[in-house]
């Protein structure tokens, strides 16, 4: 939000309009009124679910209508946020807050105006959030609702407790099909779809775009992968070995293909090394935000993988074209390097969050 303020208050980029675009229930709206509120600024919010306006100035609190603060709203010096309704033309700094619905957003993105995209949470800001917050929320709790829901600290931390609520990611697992999946990957407003902003995010690079969607978690790309696997096996299988995509459906089946390899690998067998991605070409994650892109660099004391419990040189490398033969063995979530370490040997361990991008699973040889 920091690059926000520094884009729309830059004379030279003239640019007094911005849409920040972000999957619903990562707390768009509090972030940016609580740094705004830290500077001082005069802030006019307006909501799309209350119908009113209110007015932050001088340390206290006005509430108004949605035709309110006119006079306010003509200084070009304060903050208009619009969250999730389409705002009105007036000489203020105008920051539209939303989910990625063009009916709401499109025209003002016509306007002078910038669009830039606000990631999930990475674990280690969900971690301190209970810290401060939900510290009545079961830390075990937390992190199981992290690795199903992904960075939504709506469901992880505020409805962590809400039966109900956790209920609607297995509804939209439910409801998912390979053609809707296909079709709300490509398609530029993919919220239409009621499971869609359940099961996919929007993959936010360290320059704030976003090209397309990602499962929301491991667990939701592998149980997608499950359901349409007993769905329609043969129509998956031929989805998933097309191989001249690019963009978002080459984006899809990889994560597919990936599922279906997490499923296979563990039963045994022989399998032949090969190459996914050509050598001069830039593989397609390497502009994806990481969660060292995002934290401050402080302290790693927020119980996730330590950088030194997964030993790189004991890894067993191989060429392109070998072959390399895999025992029968128990697939295993871990939830941190400590797990890897106390595992017994011949397990298929994957990660429930990817710590690595490099790392999908490990199968410890060494006893």
């Amino acid at each position: 939000m920091e690059a926000c303020q520094r884009m729309i208050n830059d004379e030279e980029m003239n640019t007094p309009h911005l849409v920040i675009l972000g999957d619903p229930g990562i707390d768009k709206t509090y972030v940016i009124l609580l740094l705004l509120a830290r500077d001082g600024a005069t802030v006019v919010y307006e909501s799309s679910v209350i119908k009113q306006r209110y007015l932050f100035a001088n340390n206290m609190v006005v509430e108004g209508a949605q035709n309110d603060f006119i006079h306010i709203l003509k200084n070009p010096e304060t903050y208009y946020i619009v969250d999730a309704v389409k705002p009105t033309d007036h000489a203020a700094k105008t920051i539209l807050l939303t989910s990625p619905r063009r009916s709401i957003w499109w025209e003002f993105n016509k306007t002078t105006c910038d669009t830039l995209y606000m990631p999930v949470w990475t674990w280690k800001k969900i971690f301190q959030y209970r810290e401060l917050l939900f510290q009545n929320l079961a830390l075990s709790m937390v992190t199981n609702h992290f690795h199903r829901w992904g960075g939504i600290a709506r469901y992880v931390l505020q409805k962590a407790k809400s039966p109900r609520q956790q209920r609607l990611l297995e509804q939209a697992l439910d409801s998912v099909d390979l053609y809707s999946l296909v079709n709300a990957c490509v398609k530029e407003d993919p919220h239409d779809e009621k499971w869609s902003r359940r099961l996919l995010h929007n993959r936010v690079s360290s320059d704030f775009d976003s090209d397309y969607f990602i499962f929301a978690s491991e667990y939701v790309q592998q149980e997608v992968y499950k359901r349409l696997y007993e769905t329609d096996k043969r129509k998956l299988l031929e989805f998933i070995a097309v191989s001249n995509d690019v963009g978002a459906q080459a984006v899809l089946r990889r994560q597919l293909f990936e599922g279906h390899v997490h499923s296979v690998l563990p039963r045994g067998g022989t399998y032949r090394v090969w190459q996914l991605v050509d050598h001069s070409v830039e593989y397609d994650d390497d502009d994806e935000v990481t969660e060292g892109n995002w934290d401050d660099g402080s302290k790693d004391d927020d119980n996730d993988m330590d950088d030194d419990a997964v030993e790189v040189n004991t890894a067993v490398t191989c060429n392109i074209g070998d072959a390399v033969e895999m025992p029968k063995q128990p697939a295993v979530v871990f939830n941190d390097g400590y797990e890897v370490q106390d595992a017994g040997t011949n397990i298929y361990l994957r990660p429930a969050i990817k710590y690595y991008k490099s790392l999908d699973a490990i199968i410890n040889r060494m006893s």
